[in-house]
């Protein structure tokens, strides 16, 4: 197991929520693209219902003739899996960098607890996680040899599951090689192609994600047919968005970044979907929840520990449609 600089700390329950799952809920990964549930201690029931239409009949004289039920549900569930982090850190690993100076003297040279370098070590695995958490997001599969992605499904693996049933969610095919201006073709596809449920939500409501190279051809045949960089909305405080009829439109770096270091296929992907229909879970305030840093004086070695739940889900599969 690699080492990691550790920190005496022991966070449990609420404090663990505090410390863990709240910075991973808040980061702009995971709060701009996901709807988030922070109470789910196993699995939730996500109680759907279908859209009642065209019930309206010609009156013909007395009498009573139903046409089906007013509620038809189906049912989905947000079950949430149980991760952990374990790694392990010797102070004699990093005695010769310009930490040594703020470790301790004598025979507790091996102790790392109680240092200055505390603040260090939770922001460095506070990063790993806000980076972690959200790939596994993504492109979690528990039928992946990969120990890091078989931790727990991911949307991308519930799209393409949906897709063997749905297989209208898929709305364009990428070669091999892109062409130009073929991220413009596809979200025209996806767009013109949507469900209509789909197509019916506001614009500002929606949202279209691109993995890199897709998001370059966009932004490249926008700027070659009009307007070079003057392409971008301004927003606030100096802030620029891209936007396609309405829609903004998101650059995936870490789709692409994802994709190239696990060797997965379709390295060209587009979603464009309703923000709240995908949803993560987590249940924030479990004892299962927890961070916890010692020191073994018989191993002379220092130990991190961190628990959590974590869990995925897409609930309408006509309001996220794709192309890959």
């Amino acid at each position: 197991m690699a080492d990691v600089l550790d920190v005496n700390v022991s966070f449990v329950g609420k404090q663990a929520n505090e410390v863990i799952i709240q910075p991973i809920m808040e980061a702009h990964a995971i709060e701009t693209f996901f709807d988030t549930r922070p109470d789910i201690t196993y699995k939730e029931q996500l109680a759907l219902n279908t859209t009642l239409r065209r019930i309206i009949r010609k009156y013909t004289g007395c009498g009573f003739s139903a046409d089906g039920d007013v509620i038809n549900v189906f049912e989905k569930y947000l079950e949430v899996c149980k991760l952990k982090v374990n790694l392990e850190q010797c102070a004699q690993n990093i005695g010769t960098s310009f930490f040594v100076d703020l470790m301790k003297k004598g025979t507790d040279i091996d102790d790392l607890t109680d240092t200055e370098i505390q603040d260090f070590i939770v922001a460095r695995v506070m990063e790993s996680l806000t980076l972690d958490v959200p790939e596994l997001t993504w492109f979690g599969d528990t039928d992946s040899e990969d120990e890091f992605l078989s931790s727990c499904d991911g949307i991308w693996k519930r799209i393409f599951e949906a897709i063997a049933e749905y297989s209208g969610q898929r709305l364009y095919v990428f070669g091999a090689s892109l062409g130009d201006c073929e991220a413009l073709d596809a979200m025209r596809a996806l767009y013109s192609n949507a469900p209509a449920e789909l197509d019916a939500q506001p614009e500002g409501n929606k949202q279209i994600l691109l993995t890199r190279e897709l998001y370059d051809n966009y932004l490249n045949c926008r700027e070659d047919a009009c307007c070079g960089d003057k392409s971008w909305d301004m927003l606030e405080q100096g802030k620029r968005q891209l936007y396609f009829r309405g829609i903004p439109v998101y650059k995936m770096t870490e789709w692409t970044e994802a994709i190239n270091f696990h060797g997965l296929d379709f390295p060209h992907r587009i979603m464009y979907t309703l923000k709240g229909n995908l949803v993560v879970g987590t249940d924030a305030v479990s004892s299962d929840n927890s961070l916890k840093f010692w020191y073994d004086e018989k191993d002379e070695m220092n130990y991190i520990k961190l628990k959590m739940k974590w869990g995925t889900q897409m609930i309408y599969e006509g309001l996220t449609v794709v192309g890959y």
